[in-house]
């Protein structure tokens, strides 16, 4: 937070010293919408690429694919709770439906509840492990 006390203190040799009290204007941290932003950069729009499942549609999401071991929630905003990586190699494009399917598996698996079968659990492995 910026106080003049910095100063008047010799905390700070001026209000430009950021060391001491970052920009409140700059976002620290990388978010979800960042991440994907970010992929869409890299890679493109994820309507130039076919679904990742093979289902013969074009995708129109790049999904995260649960893949990173050191993946963040977001924090706050209507995507509170969403999980994400910030590494781009960790999402891959997806049709909606093949998108909606793979996120309730993957939130049925996690959960460890009914309904997820042991060749769905072999195949999740596949790309996890």
């Amino acid at each position: 937070m910026l106080h003049i006390r910095n100063v008047k203190n010799g905390v700070s040799k001026n209000c430009a010293v950021r060391d001491y009290h970052p920009d409140p204007r700059t976002k620290t941290g990388l978010t979800y919408s960042g991440a994907h932003g970010r992929k869409k950069r890299i890679d493109g729009s994820a309507g130039e690429h076919d679904c990742f499942w093979g289902c013969g549609r074009k995708a129109e999401d790049w999904a995260y694919f649960h893949a990173d071991h050191s993946e963040r929630a977001e924090l706050s905003g209507r995507e509170a709770g969403r999980m994400f990586s910030e590494g781009p190699e960790h999402y891959v494009p997806m049709c909606k439906p093949c998108h909606a399917r793979f996120d309730s598996a993957h939130r049925r698996l996690k959960a460890g509840t009914a309904g997820v079968s042991g060749e769905h659990v072999a195949f999740w492995h596949t790309f996890v492990a």
